[in-house]
C-alpha cells in the first residue's frame, strides 16, 4: 500500500530561484544589470536605490558572492573590510582601499551583510537567497492569508541593512510593490503612496517618533497594515 500525508499536513513549498523572480520584475532600473563573470566576488558600494538594486541583481543573477557595503564607511572601517575581503568586481563607488587577498573567500551564491555590533569592528553576516526567501515567506504566513493580495512595502531604511533587503525580498516574492524614499524627505511630509491595508512600513524607533510629531505624518501612519520596529528597544511611552 501507498503512504499517504497524514491530515492537514503542509507540502513544503519550493522556493523560487532569482531567474524566477527575475522574469516577474519589470522596473526601470532592470535595464542596468551588467554582465560579469560566473561565481565571482562582487562587492557593492552603493548608497542610491535604484542604482543598488541593479547592482544587487547583477551579482544575483551571476551567482556571485555578494558583499554589501556601507556608502558611509570612513578609512577605519573600510580597512577592516580589506582585511578580511577581496572582492573580484566592484560595484558602484571604489573604496579608498587595496584589498588584501582572503585566507577563505565566500563562496558563490553567499551574501554577506555587514554589522558592527557594539565593538565598533566590521563583522560580516552570512546569509543566501535561500535563507533570505525563507525569512520572507515566515513574514507572509504570518501577516498574510491564503490569496491575500500581494504585499506592499514602504522603505526609508538602507536596502544595504538586513532591514531594508528584506523589505525587498518580501515584495519580490509577493509579487508587491517597493518605495525606497530617504527618511530625511519622509520627515519632511514628502510621501510616494496613500498606504492601504496591504502596506507595510519599517522604522526604527527614532523615527517613528520623530514622524509622529506631525500630525498629518502621524494619520498617514495609522493607515498601514503594520509599523515594523527594529533596530533598537521601543520604549513603553512609545508604544
Amino acid at each position: 500500500m501507498g503512504t499517504q500525508d497524514p491530515p492537514n499536513h503542509k507540502k513544503r513549498e519550493i522556493a523560487p530561484t532569482p531567474s524566477d523572480i527575475w522574469q516577474r520584475l519589470d522596473e526601470p532600473w532592470c535595464g542596468h544589470t551588467q554582465p560579469i563573470p560566473p561565481d565571482a566576488v562582487v562587492l557593492i558600494n552603493e548608497a542610491e536605490p535604484t542604482r543598488f538594486l541593479a547592482h544587487l541583481w547583477t551579482g544575483l543573477l551571476a551567482n556571485a558572492a555578494i558583499i554589501l557595503a556601507n556608502p558611509g564607511w570612513q578609512q577605519r572601517e573600510w580597512q577592516q573590510v580589506a582585511e578580511q575581503l577581496c572582492p573580484d568586481v566592484v560595484l558602484g563607488k571604489q573604496p579608498p582601499v587595496a584589498f588584501c587577498p582572503p585566507k577563505a573567500p565566500p563562496a558563490p551564491g553567499q551574501i554577506l551583510i555587514a554589522t558592527g555590533g557594539t565593538t565598533g569592528q566590521i563583522k560580516f553576516v552570512i546569509h543566501t537567497w535561500t535563507t533570505l526567501i525563507a525569512a520572507a515567506r515566515g513574514f507572509l504566513d504570518h501577516f498574510c492569508h491564503p490569496g491575500q493580495q500581494p504585499v506592499n512595502s514602504y522603505c526609508g531604511l538602507p536596502l544595504y541593512h538586513v532591514s531594508g533587503l528584506m523589505q525587498a525580498m518580501r515584495v519580490w516574492l509577493s509579487g508587491g510593490r517597493l518605495i525606497v524614499q530617504p527618511f530625511k524627505q519622509l520627515e519632511t511630509g514628502q510621501r510616494l503612496a496613500t498606504p492601504d491595508s496591504t502596506w507595510f512600513i519599517s522604522l526604527v524607533p527614532t523615527q517613528l517618533q520623530r514622524l509622529l510629531k506631525d500630525g498629518a505624518t502621524g494619520k498617514w501612519l495609522t493607515q498601514f497594515r503594520a509599523i515594523l520596529l527594529g533596530g533598537a528597544p521601543a520604549w513603553p511611552g512609545l508604544l
